[in-house]
Order: C-alpha cells, then sequence, then structure tokens
C-alpha cells in the first residue's frame, strides 16, 4: 500500500499530537526536576536522600539545614514545605502503577482506529 504525500503528513500530524505532554505532564516533569536537583543538593551536602519530597523536607527539618543553599521555589522554604506536605509533590513510580481493564481498553481502541502504534 503506497500512501500518498498528504497521507503521510496526516498520519505524521497525528502521531505528533498523540506524544505532545500535556500541560499535567509538564508539571509533573518540573516537580520531579525540582525534587532531584534538591536531592543532588542535600547530597552534595552530605545528607544522603531519595528524589521524595517527604524525604527531602524531613531531612531539612531533622538537620536544620540552610534552606538559602537550597533551589526552594521563591526561595519561600515553609511554603514549598507545606505544598510537599499536602501531597503536592506525591509521585507515583512505576512498580506502583497498575493498568486496569479500562485503560486497556483505550489503548486498543486507540491502536485499531490508528491513532497509537505499538512497536516492538
Amino acid at each position: 500500500m503506497k500512501l500518498s504525500r498528504e497521507e503521510i503528513k496526516v498520519r505524521a500530524r497525528r502521531m505528533a499530537s498523540i506524544m505532545e505532554p500535556s500541560a499535567e505532564e509538564l508539571e509533573t516533569l518540573k516537580k520531579i526536576k525540582l525534587l532531584q536537583e534538591l536531592s543532588n543538593q542535600l547530597m552534595e551536602m552530605g545528607y544522603f536522600c531519595m528524589t521524595n519530597g517527604r524525604e527531602i523536607i524531613s531531612i531539612i527539618d531533622r538537620f536544620s539545614v540552610d534552606t538559602s543553599k537550597l533551589s526552594i521555589p521563591n526561595n519561600d522554604y515553609e511554603k514549598f514545605r507545606v505544598s510537599v506536605l499536602a501531597g503536592d509533590y506525591d509521585m507515583v513510580y512505576a512498580g506502583e502503577l497498575v493498568q486496569t481493564e479500562e485503560m486497556k481498553n483505550s489503548i486498543d481502541d486507540a491502536v485499531k482506529s490508528g491513532k497509537a502504534h505499538i512497536m516492538y
């Protein structure tokens, strides 16, 4: 089956729109980057911690870390702390992800309609 030039463009646009991150995904990526940066800064200061907001807060509080040396958003540790403890920086890790029947059906439908492709 030979595709016309126009059909190739349509398929390319469709694939590009599927791959574009949503605003929510971009916000999640920013949060992950911030937590990774804070974790690295704490490790450079000698405090071992994972990229986990609650653990970062725990270490800062437990060891009275000088927050002026960290990349805290807007240099407002108290606001950041409240936000983390409220769950705004909680992340779902790959081991915790479970695919529901609805999700499986949605993926199957997208593949059947040509909106998504599975590559092995």
